[in-house]
C-alpha cells in the first residue's frame, strides 16, 4: 500500500512500541522505512545589534555591493 514509510523518533520509550507496529506493515506491504531523528537545538546567547550587523543592515550591504 504504501511505499515508504517515515518514522519519527526523539528517543523516547514510546517509539519502541511504534516501531514494532511499523515493522509489521513494512513487512506486508514490502515497503522502505525511512527513520528521522530529532533533537532538541541548544542555540547560543546572541550578542545585541550594537556588536554585529543586524539583518535589514547586512541585506542592505549584500544587495548593494
Amino acid at each position: 500500500m504504501y511505499k515508504k514509510i517515515l518514522i519519527a523518533t526523539d528517543g523516547s520509550k514510546h517509539i519502541d512500541r511504534a516501531i514494532s507496529i511499523i515493522i509489521g506493515f513494512y513487512k506486508k506491504w514490502d515497503s522502505q522505512i525511512v527513520i528521522f531523528h530529532s533533537i532538541k537545538h541548544w542555540l547560543e546567547k546572541v550578542s545585541p545589534p550594537s556588536h554585529g550587523w543586524t539583518v535589514p543592515y547586512a541585506s542592505n550591504a549584500y544587495f548593494n555591493a
